[in-house]
């Protein structure tokens, strides 16, 4: 293969020359061409509607897997790179970017065990290809229907589901139907104990835990979290739990509400079961649609959407998004019009396509070549509308969005999101506020047929839609981020993590546990983000922090949008988030002070 042969030819620069900094400019740049292969073939694994290229596109990023554990355990790269960092001669004539990343590639070679002796780094290496292959297995089955003998669905519900000789299937699209006992025997069976799927959870789990013992680690949480802003599990579950707690007055009040209206429906109901939430949260939206039947979206269509965002990111940002000509893609210009990176938009479903739900892909990241040619940031948007489908949802769109108001960057290892778990979805966690906004929906929002601003009264109710159930919508992500974190620090020694997960809910859910139900078998993110689904809400803590300092006032701020752009978007990785975040808020963070922001968040 041509990169493995390129990445030879690196290995061999990087050992036959006098160690320097450019030893580490050379480590940069090899990793930036085995990504240059690795996240487009990641994308097409994922994104491709045609089995053929998800095929080759598994093959190939098993390979790129298989060539980066090798080389993330090259004794003779490791000590080149460590002799440049432990001679202060050499760190003194780099430039500080250069510093950081040398840091972060020790930090790697270390994590991967490049210490351990050749046969414990060889075991070490099929542990890691054996930790992708159970990812991707229970992956595939998070979303797999369940098949149910036909003589135990109630014969008035039968034709409800599809059948399949003498089984019904039964798939996650009936937990929002109105009938009750449809509801409830939909969320039992897809929800039901998958032994096939718990084996595959615990052995992921077993081989995480024993790989991270390998390279000298307590347990794979604590190996995964080490350079993050919350740097331990423990940190990471004493934030999670706090929030749990303080947001238990709020989910009361919430449950309350909602068990009237279910009321309204069953007035012997005495409680809130788990396949009644997203009933009522979906009814409680169409109780607030306008009396014309008019809806947000209608006035948000893909033109709108990006002319709106343009006008936004040139306000705070002086960045523009212009379109290319074959008219699929955005470039995203500075106000000086050069190009900070291309944008493909994929916004519709097709036949086959196989990602199901609103992401991103970096295919290239920024930097500035050898020979003084700048590599272009390449990015990929993915929503799945319906080709009929006329109009979109604003937050729907820009929550896909992973911050491509990133700035040029000269070394690929601190390009965009390559930084810190708990602050990469930090942009994109705070567009979600600009598009919930009443000052920025009015001044984009246009009627896609007609023309017409946005009126006041349909963004009233859009906001007010927004902010209902949304300490339930938490807790229940407090929970996941719980049972996450535990199960990869604290692996049971009698393999029964079910156990586990019903103590975490007993203690922190509001809503009764379903006996015989195990809805963490369906939960997809222990795979590629396992340990660190508590991300996604630090992150939010975080970026409602920078809207309340920076953007409440004004968010169409150039001082506040130049401000934050130059204290944290500049630097990408290339600076501890921690150190980030305070620069921009001017004071400093602590787990409490996340806590509160939560709190205010789901208050406001």
């Amino acid at each position: 293969m041509a990169k493995a042969l390129v990445a030879r030819m690196f290995v061999q620069m990087i050992l036959t020359e006098p160690p320097s900094g450019r030893s580490v400019d050379l480590l940069d740049q090899l990793s930036n061409e085995i990504c240059l292969l690795a996240d487009l073939a990641n994308f097409i694994r994922l994104s491709h509607s045609q089995p053929a290229f998800v095929s080759a596109a598994e093959s190939t990023c098993m390979t790129m897997l298989s060539l980066v554990s090798k080389l993330n355990t090259n004794v003779g790269l490791y000590n080149v790179l460590k002799e440049v960092v432990d001679n202060k001669t050499i760190v003194n004539t780099m430039k500080e970017d250069t510093k950081i990343v040398a840091r972060l590639l020790l930090n790697d070679f270390e994590q991967s065990g490049v210490h351990l002796d050749d046969a414990t780094r060889e075991k070490k290496v099929k542990l890691d290809m054996e930790i992708v292959s159970l990812c991707d297995q229970f992956i595939q089955q998070c979303h797999a229907p369940t098949l149910v003998s036909a003589d135990r669905c109630p014969k008035h519900l039968i034709n409800s589901f599809r059948s399949i000789s003498n089984y019904v299937e039964v798939t996650y699209t009936y937990h929002d139907s109105p009938q009750e006992d449809l509801r409830e025997f939909a969320y039992r069976a897809y929800n039901s104990f998958n032994y096939r799927q718990d084996d595959t959870l615990k052995s992921l789990l077993k081989v995480r835990q024993n790989m991270s013992q390998l390279a000298g680690f307590k347990s794979f949480a604590h190996q995964i979290l080490l350079d993050t802003m919350v740097q331990t599990p423990e940190n990471a579950l004493n934030f999670l739990k706090s929030a749990a707690n303080a947001v238990k007055h709020r989910v009361e009040k919430e449950l309350e509400d909602m068990l009237r209206m279910k009321q309204l429906e069953y007035p012997l109901a005495k409680d809130i079961k788990p396949w009644d939430v997203n009933h009522f949260a979906l009814a409680n939206k169409k109780i607030r649609l306008p009396a014309g039947g008019g809806s947000v979206s209608e006035y948000f269509s893909v033109g709108t959407c990006m002319e709106g965002l343009n006008t936004l990111f040139k306000k705070i940002y002086n960045v523009s998004l212009v379109p290319v000509r074959c008219g699929r893609n955005e470039g995203v210009y500075d106000g000086d019009g050069d190009v900070l990176g291309y944008l493909y938009c994929d916004l519709y479903a097709r036949y086959k396509k196989f990602s199901s739900s609103d992401s991103h892909h970096t295919i290239s990241g920024g930097k500035l070549l050898e020979d003084g040619s700048y590599q272009q940031c390449l990015r990929e948007q993915n929503i799945n509308m319906l080709p009929v489908q006329q109009f979109s949802s604003l937050l729907a769109f820009i929550r896909s969005l992973p911050g491509f108001e990133a700035v040029i960057l000269q070394i690929f290892m601190l390009t965009g999101t390559r930084c810190a778990i708990d602050f990469a979805e930090v942009p994109s966690v705070l567009m979600e506020r600009f598009a919930s906004d009443h000052r920025v929906l009015a001044a984009i929002g246009r009627h896609h047929e007609t023309g017409m601003m946005l009126p006041d009264n349909v963004i009233k109710d859009y906001i007010a839609e927004q902010k209902c159930f949304t300490a339930l919508d938490l807790q229940h992500h407090l929970n996941l981020a719980i049972i996450d974190l535990t199960l990869h620090c604290h692996y049971p020694s009698d393999g029964n993590i079910n156990n586990i997960v019903n103590e975490i809910l007993e203690e922190y859910s509001a809503i009764p546990y379903v006996k015989g139900a195990a809805p963490h078998l369906r939960f997809g993110h222990f795979g590629h983000y396992g340990a660190r689904y508590y991300s996604y809400i630090w992150s939010r803590a975080i970026a409602s922090m920078i809207w309340t300092e920076c953007f409440k006032e004004n968010p169409f701020s150039s001082v506040s949008g130049e401000n934050y752009r130059r204290k944290a978007l500049a630097y990408g990785g290339g600076k501890m988030p921690k150190l980030m975040v305070e620069d921009i808020l001017g004071r400093e963070i602590s787990s409490d002070a996340l806590v509160q922001a939560l709190v205010e968040d789901i208050e406001s």
